[in-house]
């Protein structure tokens, strides 16, 4: 019969055949580069903002001796307390990088360096995900998410190379499985890991990612074999070699590199100090209440949630008949209920303040369950995407650092989950529209541009309780103590510093080989003696003079924040061998009274301000003009910083100057506007100028910056009360 027999009669001659095909053609080309658009600008949010991390500078400085030497370090050179230990610089590679991109184009250079490590991350994994021809439909949710679980690591150092090879691995095993099973693609693996083993620790991760693929694919070649299910899921024997040799071939490829073995057994040398393991943020499991209480692990939450579940859901059990299926099919189902409960205990530990998590108790009813999955479901279960899942999960719970790591991972296998999912879905279904597809691609274009707009204009949220939020920008963020080291090398300072543990990294970076510190934030180097010896005198008391005692310290480079121990700081100004000379509102310089400093601290000694221990000298009329004296100079050296203008703002206050004090105090608010206890001095100086409805509105915005405020709860309702 020919075609024109049995064909539908023809659309009306005004709109020829095929033109409303060629029109949605079209649009969705359209749509696709808009979303495409929408996605970048989302990455590009996500990634750029000021530079936060201290670690950089001592990759740059390690980058910049390797070029200036073209030799790793063997020993450490940037200290005083550890120059006979080992320096295993396992990152050297990185730093020699990151030191040619910031020679080039300065810290900004840096931020856009690392935005496009991410972009190029995010691009293997694209390419990773359209092997299978996974619909972008799915693909761009996927990828916002990933985005915002891990913005919060993509940070200017080494770890941001892991997640890249990451992707250039799943890209080139991908790229094998779904792209003609070209060796080609896997012959490529071992190279890459030459340049991870030397850019990053993380490397490890590429062994264990391939160790899980092969145990996949020998399981499912045995299922095709054996019980004849899955067939097509089975490469051949011969492939199924080539898999299995990879983990050891890239085994064999990391001691290519200036350390040989050394290099190798490090990271489990660092990960086997369990004083670091306790104590350091990013090392410890995402349970607890340190990363719980963050935005990341909520968005952690609802990825989890849509992985495991998409498990259940992939494929039928149509090569199952009778009882196996019966079977099946009913272990599924309290499969699903299971998930339910799970995501629901996995979800109670957000906000989570106790520890261990209700969840971390389960633990061993949940491996079981998971041992069940794996029996409801040999017959269907795409094994390498179950093991992706299940090693990158574990890996996740164990250190929060990792959740990144498997959202990164995993985000393949999610894409290809939900595409199967529709995929079964559609088939029983009739078609969408042909105005559906360019329409959600717009929507979606959309919700990304307006997300990336949020995100420059009001941040990243790392914490919802408390709130959080990061400095978006360029250049240096403010968490870093750039103000104390450009006053050191303003004045020359040099000899022997105790630091704190996370700003010794930018003093290293501008000072040495002049300056060396007692400890900065590699931890490998120090070992936990020292490291315990560090943190006991940053007590103060006994054990601060002990430390004194042992290591010949020159000065004090001490920021706010976890090291404000009052002990600590009270040592310091009670004794008479050392000076607070430097102050802003991250860092304290204190420096030894010893000759070549006296010029120092005769111009630049505090006397009467004492930052770190505020409020134990009253300012009177009489001491007013020293405290201003005092506060000016403090000023002078710090302008835009807010905490020398609130000295000099009670200086003025207590000399009557209100008018000049409001002006300072207006500067204050000008640098951090939610600095609520400026809002409570304006609201005292307007009630000594009479101004009671001036003063009722400075307290009133400083119970809305801190309810728990007692002071200023007091003076509004006060006000309020003597107003009815």
């Amino acid at each position: 019969m020919s075609r024109a027999s049995n064909s539908k009669p023809a659309p009306p001659a005004a709109q020829p055949a095929g033109a409303l095909s060629q029109n949605t053609q079209a649009w969705h080309h359209g749509a696709m580069i808009f979303a495409c658009a929408g996605l970048a600008l989302l990455i590009a949010s996500l990634t750029i903002f000021k530079m936060s991390n201290n670690d950089i500078w001592i990759h740059l400085t390690t980058g910049r001796q390797i070029l200036q030497t073209w030799q790793v370090p063997d020993k450490d050179p940037y200290s005083f307390t550890a120059p006979d230990h080992d320096y295993v610089a396992h990152e050297w590679l990185s730093g020699v990088l990151f030191h040619l991109v910031y020679s080039a184009a300065g810290v900004n250079g840096l931020i856009f360096f690392k935005s496009a490590i991410i972009f190029a991350t995010c691009a293997a994994l694209w390419g990773a995900c359209l092997f299978r021809r996974d619909d972008p439909l799915i693909l761009f949710p996927c990828f916002a998410l990933m985005l915002f679980i891990g913005s919060a690591r993509f940070l200017e150092r080494p770890h941001i190379f892991s997640y890249l090879f990451v992707a250039l691995y799943l890209l080139c095993y991908f790229g094998y499985r779904e792209g003609g099973k070209d060796r080609r693609w896997l012959y490529a693996i071992p190279l890459l890991h030459v340049f991870w083993t030397n850019l990053h620790g993380g490397h490890y991760q590429g062994i264990f990612l391939l160790v899980m693929l092969a145990m996949a694919e020998v399981v499912m070649f045995l299922r095709a074999k054996r019980l004849t299910l899955a067939v097509s899921d089975a490469i051949t024997p011969s492939d199924l070699a080539l898999v299995c040799a990879l983990p050891f071939a890239c085994l064999a490829t990391a001691f290519l590199n200036p350390y040989g073995y050394r290099l190798l057994t490090f990271p489990f040398e660092l990960t086997g100090q369990e004083v670091f393991m306790r104590g350091i943020y990013e090392w410890q499991s995402a349970l607890f209440p340190s990363y719980n209480l963050s935005s990341m692990f909520l968005y952690y939450i609802i990825w989890i949630a849509v992985l495991f579940g998409s498990f259940l859901a992939v494929r039928g059990h149509g090569e199952l008949s009778g009882v196996w299926r019966a079977l099946a099919v009913a272990g599924n189902v309290a499969l699903a209920l299971l998930w339910l409960v799970f995501i629901r205990q996995f979800a109670r530990t957000y906000l989570l303040a106790s520890t261990p998590a209700p969840i971390e108790v389960q633990a061993p009813f949940w491996y079981g369950v998971v041992a069940l999955f794996l029996v409801a479901n040999l017959h269907r279960l795409q094994f390498h995407h179950a093991g992706i899942a299940a090693l990158c999960f574990a890996l996740s719970m164990r250190h929060n650092r990792g959740v990144t790591d498997a959202a990164v991972a995993t985000l393949p296998s999610l894409s290809a989950n939900l595409n199967a999912i529709r995929v079964r879905m559609s088939a029983g279904g009739g078609a969408l529209p042909p105005w559906f597809r360019p329409a959600a691609l717009a929507v979606m274009g959309t919700l990304m541009f307006y997300t990336a707009g949020w995100t420059f204009t009001h941040s990243y949220y790392f914490g919802f309780r408390p709130p959080s939020t990061r400095e978006m920008g360029l250049g240096i963020a403010g968490n870093m103590p750039i103000g104390a080291v450009d006053y050191v090398e303003r004045n020359g300072i040099t000899g022997n510093c105790f630091p704190s543990y996370n700003a010794a990294a930018p003093l290293i970076h501008r000072m040495w080989p002049k300056v060396k510190v007692a400890m900065d934030s590699r931890n490998d180097v120090y070992g936990e003696t020292l490291y315990r010896e560090y943190v006991a005198a940053l007590n103060g008391g006994r054990s601060l003079e002990t430390y004194l005692a042992k290591w010949p310290v020159d000065f004090f480079l001490i920021t706010y924040g976890g090291d404000r121990n009052p002990e600590f700081f009270r040592w310091l100004e009670k004794s008479p061998d050392w000076k607070l000379v430097y102050f802003d509102d991250r860092s304290l310089v204190y420096l030894k009274r010893i000759a070549r400093f006296e010029a120092i601290i005769e111009r630049d000694g505090y006397d009467l301000i004492s930052p770190a221990i505020p409020g134990t000298t009253q300012m009177t009329p009489e001491t007013g003009p020293r405290w201003l004296a005092e506060a000016e100079r403090a000023v002078a050296a710090a302008p835009n910083d807010w905490s020398p203008h609130q000295y000099k703002a009670k200086a003025l206050l207590a000399l009557d100057r209100l008018d000049e004090s409001e002006a300072v105090t207006r500067r204050l608010l000008s640098i951090n506007p939610k600095a609520y206890f400026a809002w409570a001095d304006l609201g005292y100086l307007h009630m000594l100028k009479n101004e009671p409805r001036a003063a009722e509105d400075d307290f009133a915005r400083c119970v809305t910056l801190r309810p728990d405020f007692a002071p200023c709860r007091q003076a509004l309702d006060q006000l309020r009360s003597q107003a009815r």
